[in-house]
C-alpha cells in the first residue's frame, strides 16, 4: 500500500492583536493499493482461421476430408513469473467423433444424429521468456505430467524448461496454435442444403490458484482463457473461409492478477478493458474450488455492454452469513463475447477465436493480518515413505506441486498447487529419510518467490 501524506500550510500574517490568525496547518492522506497486473493474452489475424474454398463435391464419399492446417500465433505476457495451464473444452462434445482427442464441429440441424466433423488443437513452435520451452500434458488434472503439444478436450497443458517435466512460472510465451479442421465423409451427411457446423471449443488460459506446477488453475491467468467459437457452413455448392488479417486479439483483460475481497470492506472491486476493436459483451462467472462450494460471493454486474478500449467496473460482494474464521479460495472468469461480426454468408465457413480470463478469488477475513510469506506457517513430516505438509494457519498457501528432498535428490509431487487453511496432503516420496523439504512458493498474486527449504520435524 502507498501512502502519501501532503500537509498544507496556511500562510498567515500574525499580529499581536490577532493571534488567531497565526499559522495553522491540515494534514491530508491519500491511500490507494498498487495491484499487479493480469497477465495479457493475445491472437493474431483477430482470433480468426481462414480457409480457401473447398466445393462440397471435392469431400472424400467415405473417409474424412481434412482442411488446410491454419495457424494462430499466441502471447501471453505477464508483469512478473507467472504459472498459467491452458485447458481444452469442447463445448460440442456429444457431437465429436473422437471423446477425448478431438473436439466436435455439431451435428446436422437436417438431420440431428449426424456428426459433421472434428477439430484438433496443438500447441507449437512454444518458447517461455525467449527460450524454446517443452510443451507439457496432464490427464489427471495436473497430477502427472509428460511431454505432449496435441491439446486434447479437458486436458491441462503448461510450459517448462526442455528436461523438466513440471510447469514452471514463465514472464512471457509464445507459440504457435495449430488448428486442424477435418469434415465428415460425405456418404454419412446429408447435403441437400446449407449445413451449419457449430462447433465451439474454449481454450481456458488460466492464471492457477497457485500460480505453479497445476492443478486447476489458471490459463492464460492470468492466465487467461481462449474461447475458441467455430461457425462453419457447409453448403451443397462449396466451402469458403476468409483470409487473414494482422490483428490481435486480446479480448476482456482485468487490472489484476488475483482478485482479494476483504471482510472488513464486505466487497471489492475490479476494472475490466474491452482490448478488442470491437463491441463485445462481459460475461462474468463465479467458480467454486472442489474443496469448497459455499456460495459467499456474487458478481454484479455479472452481463454487461464494454465499448472498444473502455473499461466496466466489476463488484465482487460478500454474502457470508457467518464471519469469516480463515481465507477461501473461489475463481472467477472474465468472458468477452464479440458483437458485430458480420455473419457468414451462405457457403462460406469462419473460425473465430476470443480471449478469457480465469482467475482466483481470494477471500480475506477481518481482522487477519496481512502475511507475505504464508508457507513458512506450514508443517512436513516424514513417516514409512509418505510425506506430508499440514497447514495449521488462517491462510491459503500457493507453491509448486515439485518438491525436493534434502539432502539427498529425492522428490515428491503434490496433487495440486495449494494448500488450504487446516489441511493436510499426504503424498509418495522417493526416499525414505529426509531433514529438509525445498518448496516453490508464490505470493499472494501468484508470482513466483526464491525457493524455501522447511524442515521436516518427523
Amino acid at each position: 500500500m502507498n501512502i502519501f501524506s501532503r500537509r498544507l500550510l496556511t500562510l498567515c500574517l500574525c499580529l499581536p492583536a490577532t493571534p488567531a490568525l497565526c499559522a495553522s496547518s491540515v494534514e491530508m492522506t491519500f491511500t490507494g493499493i498498487i495491484t499487479p497486473s493480469a497477465c495479457t493474452p493475445s491472437l493474431s489475424a483477430d482470433g480468426i482461421v481462414d480457409h480457401g474454398r473447398v466445393p462440397a463435391r471435392s469431400l472424400n464419399h467415405y473417409e474424412f476430408t481434412k482442411l488446410p492446417t491454419r495457424n494462430l500465433d499466441l502471447e501471453v505476457s505477464c508483469n512478473e513469473p507467472v504459472l498459467f495451464v491452458l485447458v481444452g473444452v469442447d463445448n460440442r462434445a456429444a457431437s465429436s467423433v473422437g471423446p477425448g482427442f478431438y473436439y466436435g464441429l455439431g451435428n446436422n440441424i437436417h438431420a440431428p444424429s449426424e456428426r459433421l466433423g472434428s477439430v484438433s488443437l496443438a500447441i507449437r513452435e512454444a518458447f517461455g521468456d525467449n527460450v524454446r520451452a517443452l510443451v507439457l500434458a496432464s490427464s489427471n488434472q495436473g497430477e502427472t505430467w509428460f511431454p505432449e503439444f496435441n491439446a486434447y478436450p479437458d486436458n491441462f497443458m503448461g510450459f517448462a524448461t526442455p528436461g523438466t517435466l513440471v510447469p514452471e512460472p514463465h514472464r512471457r510465451i509464445t507459440a504457435t496454435l495449430q488448428i486442424d479442421t477435418s469434415i465428415n465423409a460425405a456418404a454419412f451427411l446429408t447435403l441437400d442444403q446449407e449445413v451449419p457446423l457449430d462447433g465451439s471449443i474454449v481454450l481456458d488460459l488460466e492464471v492457477p490458484l497457485t500460480m505453479f506446477p497445476i492443478p486447476r488453475f489458471a490459463l492464460l491467468s492470468r492466465l487467461f482463457n481462449l474461447v475458441r467459437y467455430t461457425g462453419l457452413y457447409l453448403a451443397a455448392v462449396a466451402l469458403t473461409l476468409w483470409g487473414p488479417t494482422l490483428v490481435l486479439a486480446d479480448g476482456m483483460v482485468p487490472d489484476t492478477s488475483v482478485v482479494i475481497v476483504n471482510e472488513a470492506d464486505g466487497e471489492a472491486s475490479v476494472s475490466v478493458t474491452n482490448t478488442d476493436s470491437k463491441l463485445a459483451l462481459l460475461h462474468v462467472t463465479l467458480e467454486d474450488i472442489p474443496e469448497d462450494t459455499a456460495p459467499l460471493l456474487f458478481v454484479t454486474p455479472p452481463l454487461t455492454r464494454v465499448e472498444p478500449s473502455r473499461s466496466q467496473l466489476i463488484r465482487f460482494i460478500l454474502q457470508s452469513s457467518t464471519p469469516l474464521t480463515t481465507q477461501r479460495l473461489k475463481r472467477v472468469i472474465f468472458e468477452g463475447m464479440p458483437q458485430g461480426r458480420a455473419a457468414a454468408e451462405a457457403g462460406h465457413a469462419r473460425v473465430g477465436v476470443t480471449v478469457r480470463q480465469n482467475l482466483p478469488v481470494i477471500l480475506h477475513p477481518k481482522g487477519l493480518a496481512p502475511n507475505r510469506t504464508p508457507w513458512t506457517g506450514l508443517t512436513w513430516s516424514l513417516q514409512n515413505g509418505q510425506l506430508s505438509v499440514h497447514n495449521p494457519t488462517p491462510y491459503v498457501v500457493r507453491l509448486a506441486q515439485e518438491l525436493r528432498l534434502l539432502p539427498g535428490n529425492g522428490s515428491a509431487l503434490l496433487p495440486r498447487t495449494y494448500v488450504l487453511p487446516g489441511e493436510t496432503l499426504t503424498v509418495t516420496a522417493s526416499q525414505a529419510q529426509a531433514s529438509t523439504v525445498q518448496l516453490q512458493p508464490a505470493t499472494v498474486y501468484g508470482f513466483a518467490v526464491g525457493p524455501y527449504e522447511a524442515p521436516i520435524t518427523l
